[in-house]
């Protein structure tokens, strides 16, 4: 026959389970706690590597823009001389050219700067051509483009509108460059401008015809 189990025996069994069940809680706490410390070993690791990307990022971008400046000062020191060299081609001629279309130029200026009585400079002109009635204010440039004819456009205005300069001589506009586009040829003719440009070894001087015509400031 099996043998009575006592309350003795009930209360043995009990505390082994609860001894059991102890150790299951602290060995899932222990577990709960690795998990979490390497959570928050994981979460640093991936803060540290973050920041390091930021850090790379940010090292990386002041690189191209220390790159991007450099370029941009070695364009425009390339566009200064490119533009100092298409002055120094045309100017020789350019006398020439225009006495042979009727104008009679006796005075060529370069880089010619104006400005007002407290010191100012409201007005700076590559080239300038004169002679008794007329005044031809030429910009240069290296790249013609649309923008830098509306430049010539205001310079014109600004000097005509100053009245200090050449008050009782006609302005005439002239824009030069290496290269000119035909539609920034047809845009300048349209506002009145001659275009000087190369032709071979040569210069080249479109004038507005047409339904165009030379502008007077």
């Amino acid at each position: 026959m099996d043998q009575a189990v006592t309350f003795n025996d009930m209360l043995a069994l009990m505390r082994e389970d609860r001894d059991k069940y102890r150790l299951m809680c602290q060995e899932t706490d222990r577990k709960f706690q690795e998990t979490d410390r390497k959570f928050q070993e994981a979460r640093e690791l991936l803060k540290m590597a973050s920041q390091e990307t930021d850090r790379k990022f940010q090292e990386t971008e002041r690189l191209m823009r220390e790159s991007s400046e450099k370029l941009n000062r070695k364009m425009g020191e390339l566009g200064n001389k490119l533009g100092s060299v298409v002055e120094h081609m045309i100017i020789p001629d350019i006398e020439k050219k225009f006495n042979e279309m009727g104008y009679t130029f006796e005075n060529v200026s370069t880089n010619l700067k104006m400005k007002d009585p407290s010191g100012n400079t409201y007005a700076e002109v590559d080239i300038v051509l004169e002679n008794g009635d007329y005044v031809m204010l030429i910009e240069v440039k290296t790249d013609l483009k649309i923008e830098h004819i509306k430049e010539h456009i205001k310079r014109m205005e600004t000097i005509r509108g100053t009245g200090r300069k050449w008050p009782d001589k006609k302005l005439l506009g002239a824009v030069s460059a290496a290269i000119v586009e035909d539609s920034v040829r047809d845009y300048a003719k349209k506002n009145g401008f001659f275009v000087i440009s190369q032709a071979g070894e040569t210069m080249r001087i479109d004038k507005p015809d047409g339904e165009f015509s030379v502008k007077e400031w």
